[in-house]
């Protein structure tokens, strides 16, 4: 791996989510497309929200990247907080954006769309010949969409809010450690919007290929995330890494997210799955 990369990586801290696990997954692919291409590509971050959790952390491994988002307040944070340099935030459509990309990401964006076919389309459009592109999605019948089923369907969320439930969310903070870690909460995007595709690789895998793409790789998640376990689980260090290392052994079924390298169909080679 690049040393601005290799740097990058180390820096991160994981999360109950599998972040540090994402972006290995992430910097490693375009670590992978260096060495193929012998170049550096430029990186279009499709659904970039505020470019807190993974643009800003691509363009800091080295990477020119553009991060482009429909919702004004995720961009406007995103340039106040972390544009510079190579790294660029649009208030824009992917159909507005002018030339090609070496690397497209969608980092859980495909799961809000009606159609997602379209946007993949359109994205392989927007790709070099010897362009990737990245996805990552929920699990749509994992532990994630689970807990935030059964947090519905428990009302936990209008529980959550009075006056015993904030008391007893302190108490949870306490035992998380979120106090002694004293960090702000980092908020992809401004835009909360459902999950409208709840994906199977199977799934996924076909709409890959409808959309003019081949799979490479493939990457798991952590295992457990959602709102319990988010509210809950402490937050201690050691767990997040086994939380994150679990991903590896599990079945895929029982990760809370999987990640998809992909190429340009005809430049495509044989699909592998990763451990």
């Amino acid at each position: 791996m690049r040393d601005d990369a290799e740097r990058c990586l180390q820096a991160q801290v994981e999360n109950l989510y599998g972040h540090k696990r994402k972006i290995a997954f992430i910097l490693r692919a375009l670590d992978e497309w260096v060495s193929v291409n012998g170049r550096v590509p430029r990186v279009l971050d499709v659904g970039c929200g505020t470019g807190a959790v993974v643009t800003r952390h691509v363009a800091a491994a080295g990477y020119p990247v553009l991060g482009i988002d429909t919702d004004r307040g995720s961009i406007d944070e995103a340039r106040l907080r972390f544009a510079k340099g190579e790294l660029e935030f649009r208030c824009e459509p992917l159909s507005a954006v002018a030339g090609t990309f070496d690397v497209i990401m969608m980092i859980e964006v495909i799961e809000h769309l009606s159609q997602p076919v379209e946007l993949l389309q359109l994205a392989r459009r927007k790709l070099a010949d010897d362009g990737w592109l990245i996805v990552t999605v929920p699990n749509g019948y994992g532990p994630f969409e689970l807990e935030k089923w059964l947090w519905r369907t428990l009302r936990m969320d209008r529980f959550w809010t009075n006056g015993l439930a904030r008391r007893l969310k302190g108490l949870a903070a306490g035992v998380r450690g979120e106090a002694a870690a004293g960090t702000a909460q980092v908020v992809n995007s401004l835009d909360e919007s459902p999950h409208l595709q709840f994906f199977t690789r199977g799934k996924i895998v076909r709409l890959l290929a409808d959309a003019g793409f081949a799979l490479l790789r493939t990457g798991k998640s952590s295992v457990l995330a959602g709102p319990f376990s988010d509210s809950f689980l402490p937050k201690w260090s050691w767990l997040m890494r086994l939380n994150s290392a679990a991903g590896s052994f599990v079945p895929r079924w029982l990760v809370n997210g999987h990640y998809y390298l992909s190429a340009v169909a005809p430049q495509a080679g044989k699909p592998s799955d990763a451990r």
